[in-house]
């Protein structure tokens, strides 16, 4: 299975749900690592790690700059749209 990740790095939307259609694979907990796991050979073993759970999740590797992306892309669209509902506006007051 290829790795399927988003821009945060971790696995994206209904992973978990795609690995498990993958045949002879199963939610399970192996060595303490829990995860969803696909067997290899035509007996229990040897088995491959598909996704890996995790307890803990580190935003702070990963830094989200919300106000870098949407100032530049919606500044340059709002000034003209409310620029022009401004005038607009005081052309209706001032007639």
């Amino acid at each position: 299975m290829p790795e399927v990740t988003n821009s945060l790095g971790s696995a994206g939307r209904n992973a978990v749900k795609r690995a498990l259609r993958l045949p002879r694979s199963f939610i399970g907990k192996m060595h303490g690592v829990g995860g969803v796991f696909q067997r290899m050979g035509k007996g229990r073993l040897p088995v491959r790690m598909l996704l890996l759970f995790r307890d803990e999740v580190d935003y702070k590797s990963h830094p989200l700059h919300f106000r870098d992306d949407v100032g530049g892309y919606a500044l340059p669209r709002l000034r003209a749209t409310v620029g022009s509902a401004i005038a607009e506006q005081m052309n209706k007051t001032t007639r």
